[in-house]
C-alpha cells in the first residue's frame, strides 16, 4: 500500500481499492489486528464517499464490510451506518438484491441488543415507519427473502441466518437460535467443507449456545474440539482465533468442574496470548481472570491473588488511558508473570 499511495495520490479515488482490500486482510485476525482494519476501512469510506458518492458500488462495498465488523463486535457505529448502508442498497439495487439482504441481516445483528429499549434510534427512518421494529423480525425477513430469492444453501442465505440466530441468542431465545445454527453448520459444511473458516465459525457459535448458554456441556466439548483442530490445521495452533476457541473450551471445562484440565489449558493459553497479542490485550487479561478463578477453586489462593491483581491493575489502566498510551506500555513491562 505503501508503495501505490508513493504512486497515486493518498486520496485519490484508485487507492481506496488497495486500502480496503488490506484492511479485509486485517478483518481476518479479528483479535489481533481488528483495530488497524477498521482504520484503513474508515478511510476509504471516508475517500470513496467524497470522490465516488454515498451510490458508488466501492462505496457501498467499503460501507458494508465496515458495518459487518462493527455489528459482529456490538459496536453502536453499526446502527448509524448500518441503516445508511440498507436504505442505499434497497434505493440502489432494490429489496431482494444479495447485498441489502444481507444489510438487513447485518442491521438486525446491530439493533439485537438495543433496538427493544431504544426504537428512536432509528429516527425517522423509512424503515421504522414500516414494520421492522424489532430486531428478530427483521433479521426473519432478511431470511425469508434470502430462502425465495436465492437457496436454501446459498452462502448468502446461509449468513443471513446466521446472523438470525446471533439475534436470537442475544434475545436469549435460545432454542431458535440452536435450531438455526445447526442449519447453518450443516449447509456449511455441505457447501464449504468442514475445515472451511466459516463453518468453524458456526460450530463455534453452536458450541457457545450448548454449553455456555444452556449448560450442555458435554456436547459443547465435542463441538468445540472440532473447532480447535480444524483452527489448528488452517491457522496454526498460537493464531488469535485458535486461542479463543481453547480459552472456551477451557471455559466449559470449568462448567463441568474439571479444575485442573482447565488450568493446565489456561495457562498455557494464556502464556500464548501474552506472545501473541501482549499482556495487556482484553483477551489476554479474559484468560488471566479465568486462570485466578480456577486457582481459587483448586485453594491455590496466593497464585490467585497475584494473577487476578495483575489481569484488575492493567484493565484499570488500559481501560483509563486507552490501548496505546505510553504508560501502558511501560505498565505491561513492569507487571512480569511470577
Amino acid at each position: 500500500m505503501e508503495i501505490s499511495k508513493r504512486i497515486l495520490s493518498q486520496e485519490s479515488p484508485q487507492i481506496v481499492f488497495v486500502m480496503s482490500n488490506l484492511a479485509q486482510v486485517y478483518f481476518m485476525d479479528p483479535v489481533a489486528r481488528w483495530r488497524e482494519g477498521e482504520k484503513l476501512g474508515v478511510q476509504a469510506l471516508d475517500i470513496s464517499l467524497r470522490f465516488l458518492g454515498p451510490e458508488h458500488p466501492d462505496t457501498l462495498t467499503i460501507m458494508c464490510s465496515l458495518v459487518w465488523e462493527y455489528a459482529i463486535r456490538g459496536r453502536t457505529e453499526a446502527q448509524r451506518l448500518g441503516v445508511q448502508a440498507m436504505e442505499t442498497c434497497s434505493k440502489v439495487l432494490g429489496e431482494e438484491h444479495p447485498r441489502t439482504l444481507m444489510m438487513m441481516a447485518t442491521v438486525a445483528v446491530a439493533f439485537s441488543n438495543r433496538m427493544q429499549r431504544n426504537p428512536c434510534d432509528l429516527g425517522a427512518n423509512r424503515f421504522l415507519e414500516r414494520r421492522w421494529l424489532d430486531a428478530g423480525e427483521l433479521g426473519a425477513r432478511a431470511v425469508e427473502i434470502s430462502l425465495k430469492v436465492l437457496s436454501r444453501n446459498h452462502p448468502d442465505t446461509l449468513t443471513s441466518m446466521g446472523c438470525l440466530a446471533l439475534v436470537y441468542a442475544k434475545q436469549a431465545r435460545w432454542k431458535e437460535s440452536e435450531e438455526l445454527l445447526v442449519q447453518v453448520a450443516e449447509g456449511r459444511k455441505n457447501v464449504l467443507g468442514l475445515r472451511h473458516p466459516m463453518t468453524l465459525d458456526s460450530i463455534f457459535s453452536l458450541a457457545l449456545v450448548y454449553g455456555i448458554k444452556q449448560w450442555r456441556w458435554k456436547e459443547a466439548e465435542v463441538l468445540m474440539v472440532q473447532v480447535i483442530e480444524g483452527r489448528e490445521s488452517i491457522f496454526g495452533p498460537e493464531n488469535a482465533t485458535t486461542l479463543l476457541a481453547k480459552a472456551n473450551i477451557a471455559k466449559i471445562l470449568v462448567g463441568q468442574g474439571r479444575w485442573a484440565e482447565a488450568e493446565q489449558l489456561l495457562v498455557k493459553v494464556t502464556d500464548a496470548k501474552k506472545r501473541v497479542l501482549d499482556q495487556g490485550h482484553l483477551h489476554t487479561l479474559s484468560s488471566m481472570g479465568w486462570l485466578g478463578a480456577t486457582y481459587v477453586m483448586r485453594g491455590r489462593i496466593d497464585k490467585a491473588t497475584f494473577t487476578i491483581a495483575q489481569a484488575v491493575i492493567l484493565l484499570f489502566f488500559v481501560t483509563l488511558l486507552g490501548w496505546h498510551h505510553g504508560f501502558n506500555r511501560c505498565l505491561k513491562h513492569l507487571v512480569k508473570v511470577e
